[in-house]
């Protein structure tokens, strides 16, 4: 079954639901496993309709602080920081995509590095040919947090987040329509200064991305706060964003569905 050539679903998977950010890769085995299967089932339901990305976790975060490079300004990381930290995000993704393909989907991955050039920090376009060809074969797109070089010298980290909104923006100059995005890490949603989930955000309801807690372990890119942000930029696009506890199994086939399940909702106007 398909959506037709506009519907389209993004889904992110936090570095936080499937590595444990506080030690240096460590990958959450049964987590990844169980997604990928969920995913599996989503995509060959239907095909052509989802784009995934997936964080770095405990494997890039760790290795861009060790190499002093973080999101949104450009490091003059030479070439040894960019690929140290670029083979740490691949050592992931490897793994991610080794589970979708045991699980039945037919993955296809998209690198940052090798699609995106930042200047003077800002991320440019991203062609989006190559993953609306994989759409239209009924593969699963997949990106992921990386390294990107800049034009003007240096190195920035790439957020998936960044990676989704580059790529979304193209795909939606090129006429595919974004229907929503869905955010799954390991809490239920965004939650407060007092650890108390936050229903909705957007216009009229006061939360800002500095509503959002830290980020539990390393992380280069903002954390949750970056994920709102993120969001809300969608928001302002007409897309609505949806961020819920990963860890809850079925939850993302139940969202999909149009069920509702707890988390965060960010609406547009």
């Amino acid at each position: 079954m398909s959506a037709g050539p506009r519907g389209l679903t993004l889904v992110k998977l936090g570095g936080s639901l499937l590595t444990d950010k506080r030690s240096v890769e460590r990958p959450r085995g049964e987590t990844i496993r169980r997604l990928a299967e969920e995913l599996a089932r989503a995509s060959l339901e239907a095909p052509g309709t989802l784009i995934l990305g997936h964080g770095s976790g405990s494997y890039g975060h760790a290795e861009a602080l060790r190499w002093g490079l973080s999101g949104h300004v450009t490091s003059e990381a030479g070439p040894a920081a960019v690929s140290a930290v670029q083979a740490a995000a691949a050592r992931l993704h490897c793994v991610v995509m080794r589970e979708l393909r045991d699980a039945g989907a037919h993955p296809l991955s998209f690198a940052p590095s090798a699609c995106l050039v930042a200047e003077a920090g800002a991320l440019g376009r991203w062609d989006p040919r190559p993953v609306l060809a994989a759409l239209r074969v009924g593969a699963l797109p997949v990106v992921y947090g990386d390294v990107v070089l800049d034009g003007a010298g240096g190195a920035r980290i790439c957020s998936t987040e960044d990676a989704l909104g580059a790529l979304a923006r193209s795909l939606q100059d090129s006429g595919r329509r974004i229907l929503r995005a869905i955010w799954l890490g390991d809490t239920d949603g965004v939650l407060d200064e007092h650890q108390e989930r936050i229903p909705e955000i957007g216009a009229g309801t006061g939360v800002s991305p500095r509503s959002a807690g830290a980020a539990a372990g390393t992380d280069v890119t903002g954390g949750m706060a970056h994920r709102v942000a993120r969001a809300l930029e969608f928001a302002a696009e007409g897309v609505p964003s949806w961020i819920g506890d990963g860890r809850e199994p079925g939850v993302l086939r139940a969202v999909l569905a149009g069920e509702d399940r707890g988390g965060t909702w960010v609406r547009p106007a």
